[in-house]
């Protein structure tokens, strides 16, 4: 009788479906997700922690452990973590550090001195160690109450040397300045080892130097006064971001790769600039009438001042271009600055063909007084040959 009882019929609802049980698994997984990611976002807002900080390399293993400690886990104190745990850290960073260390006497090692003064007028000089590819930070030191003639640098440098130990040392980079470069050559007379200034130091003077030739020198000149208008006056910014989709660069004062980079903004939004300075909305502001904003609409509808930004432009590209490459820290560059020097000026003199010598004359006096040595040479030979 058994074989012949029908089944008794069950409801779909009560029973899901394995689609059903993925669908369930995926709308609560995905409710999580968003409640941690609302939490994280409330914490980082509250402390006022860049929303960057999310592409960090310790973030997911904090949530991590977090996840394995479970839902009864409490957040340390700042006495824990200004304590036992920065001690902690301190441990792993010194170990981490003796580790390298212990490639010194095989690699040999560069000591590198960049001197910084901050907006306080407080001076401090900074010493990093390089070694196989990876720079450590090793000490700074206050110079605000001292004259760092290069008997102060000298003596600070013999310090660092004692220190790393002589026999590791083959390289010792600093800036250009008089009292650094007669300290590395009282130090090479002194040790087995070899003084070579900073290369972006170096390259940094060059688009110094070229600032003061007339053409770059108005070309700057004149996208500062756009600039310095445009930000002065809210009514006009506002046009121009709602034209130009954004942000002008605003030429700096003392890193001279800005200028650049704020000639190359100004030419991207020559569009916009021309359609701003013609538009009747600035015919009708009270600013246009003035001198200043007939000198700012003169300068924008000029055709010779665009073609003088884009010549600039092309002149100073391959010098940043170069400063980018020594400035930058993925891998070493030295074997490759002679042949960079070399391309630079063949980037210059097609750019132009008729103006060049000037600014081939300001790379040559730079490199051959201040950066070229044998180093670079060899390197050069090393990687090319």
């Amino acid at each position: 009788m058994r074989d012949h009882v029908s089944p008794i019929p069950i409801d779909p609802g009560l029973c899901p479906s394995q689609e059903h049980k993925q669908r369930g698994l995926k709308e609560m997984w995905g409710n999580m997700r968003q409640k941690v990611g609302q939490a994280y976002s409330k914490f980082s807002f509250f402390h006022g922690i860049a929303a960057n900080a999310t592409t960090g390399p310790l973030l997911q293993n904090f949530m991590d452990e977090v996840a394995k400690a479970g839902p009864d886990v409490k957040a340390p104190t700042a006495y824990k973590v200004m304590g036992k745990y920065l001690d902690h850290e301190k441990e792993l960073l010194d170990g981490y550090i003796g580790g390298l260390k212990k490639k010194w006497p095989e690699y040999g090692v560069t000591i590198m001195c960049d001197g910084w003064t901050g907006p306080t007028r407080q001076s401090i000089i900074n010493f990093m160690v390089y070694c196989d590819g990876i720079t450590v930070f090793l000490k700074s030191v206050e110079a605000l109450k001292v004259i760092k003639d290069y008997k102060y640098i000298c003596a600070l440098l013999e310090d660092v040397i004692q220190e790393v130990g002589e026999e590791n040392v083959v390289q010792i980079v600093t800036d250009n300045g008089s009292n650094f470069k007669k300290a590395g050559k009282k130090l090479m007379e002194k040790h087995n080892l070899f003084w070579t200034p900073c290369a972006a130091h170096c390259i940094d003077l060059m688009l110094k130097d070229m600032g003061k030739v007339e053409t770059v020198k108005k070309a700057v000149e004149n996208a500062r006064t756009i600039t310095n208008f445009i930000y002065n006056h809210g009514y006009v910014f506002a046009m121009m971001r709602e034209r130009c989709g954004g942000d002008i660069v605003w030429p700096g004062v003392t890193r001279f790769a800005t200028n650049y980079i704020a000639l190359q903004s100004i030419l991207n939004k020559k569009a916009g600039l021309k359609q701003l300075f013609t538009s009747s909305q600035w015919y009708n502001y009270r600013e246009s009438d003035t001198l200043t904003g007939r000198l700012i609409e003169s300068i924008v509808c000029n055709h010779s001042f665009w073609d003088r930004c884009r010549m600039v432009v092309n002149i100073l590209e391959p010098v940043v271009r170069v400063l980018r490459m020594v400035d930058g820290d993925k891998k070493p560059t030295m074997g490759y600055i002679y042949e960079s020097i070399r391309l630079m000026k063949e980037a210059i003199r097609a750019a132009i063909p008729r103006g060049h010598k000037g600014y081939i004359k300001i790379i040559n006096t730079r490199w051959t007084k201040m950066i070229i040595h044998p180093l670079h040479l060899a390197g050069n030979l090393f990687y090319f040959s």
